[in-house]
């Protein structure tokens, strides 16, 4: 169950969020499939952290996921 509320909210924030960034660049992919990518690889990071939860300062480790997130999206590997 909570797989399923973390995934659905995922894919709907970063849903709205890609379609934010291809109104300035274009997409390469369908945004299903690199929503359905980006959610699935952001989900598995947040589960890593709660595996380990004592071996990282939450303030770091959302910090490091953000700087994560924007350098992957702004790499040119989903955008031109």
């Amino acid at each position: 169950i909570v797989y399923e509320v973390l995934s659905t909210a995922m894919r709907k924030y970063i849903s709205m969020l890609v379609k934010q960034v291809s109104q300035f660049k274009k997409l390469k992919y369908s945004v299903e499939n690199t929503v359905d990518f980006l959610a699935g690889g952001i989900i598995q990071v947040l589960y890593n952290w709660l595996s380990n939860v004592d071996k990282y300062d939450v303030n770091q480790y959302v910090e490091g996921c953000v700087v994560f997130t924007k350098d992957l999206l702004l790499s040119g590997l989903f955008f031109e």
